[in-house]
């Protein structure tokens, strides 16, 4: 259950950042927002020494990953006070995040994800984006991409395809696949489809058994005073 130290992370984030939100509005939390960015890229490559070397810190560390949920946190301070600005940037910001990293990928001739860590705050702008695009009023072939049924499928019962996908492939290919030492040349791609296949079916019971309790409860949460921002 490794897998789980980024949902770690998020948990840290939740705790703290609701306080931000309710002793700051409007543009001093934007500033605030984007000063913490900046903070968690520059312990990404400083804070070594103060936390302790250890492997891929960079990649583990909370404070060298909050980058990706204060991007989120902007964009939804953003989606309320300046939706325009939102939406002009979402463009620009697609396209220079996936011509940087195509660059860097290219110049350290590598795909180890934990190692890139110079994408780590593009890829964050990539996929905020996407979502910036995926919640437009306008009509766009993202947009239409992210509507159909496959990726609404995902979309819903990704957290238990997260927490879940990760012991099913432990268990398939240590106790089930390593013992019985089969040569198949396929055996990979079988094996991991069928995790997929398993991970799925314990997913949507999860959801219907677990998940959907607890998000009944947040109508009980939901604020009295808010206007909804429809983005141009």
């Amino acid at each position: 259950m490794d897998h789980l130290w980024s949902l770690s992370i998020e948990e840290q984030f939740y705790l703290c950042w609701p306080f931000f939100v309710l002793l700051f509005r409007g543009k001093v939390l934007i500033k605030i927002s984007v000063f913490l960015i900046c903070c968690a890229i520059a312990i990404r490559y400083t804070g070594s020494p103060l936390f302790g070397k250890v492997e891929v810190f960079e990649y583990f560390n909370t404070f060298t990953r909050i980058d990706s949920l204060l991007i989120g946190a902007l964009i939804a301070i953003l989606y309320r006070f300046k939706p325009e600005f939102l939406i002009k940037s979402a463009l620009p910001a697609l396209i220079l995040s996936t011509f940087a990293i195509a660059l860097i990928i290219i110049h350290q001739k590598k795909l180890d994800f934990p190692k890139l860590v110079d994408t780590f705050t593009l890829w964050d702008i990539f996929f905020g984006a996407i979502l910036i695009f995926s919640i437009s009023q306008k009509n766009n072939w993202l947009k239409s991409l992210l509507g159909t049924r496959v990726f609404k499928f995902f979309g819903k019962y990704s957290y238990g395809l997260y927490v879940y996908h990760q012991p099913v492939n432990k268990l398939m290919f240590d106790k089930v696949i390593g013992p019985m030492q089969i040569n198949f040349p396929y055996l990979p791609i079988v094996a991991t489809m069928t995790c997929l296949g398993i991970t799925i079916v314990i997913a949507l019971l999860s959801y219907n058994l677990i998940e959907k309790p607890f998000l009944r409860l947040k109508k009980y949460f939901e604020p009295t005073n808010h206007q909804p921002v429809n983005l141009p």
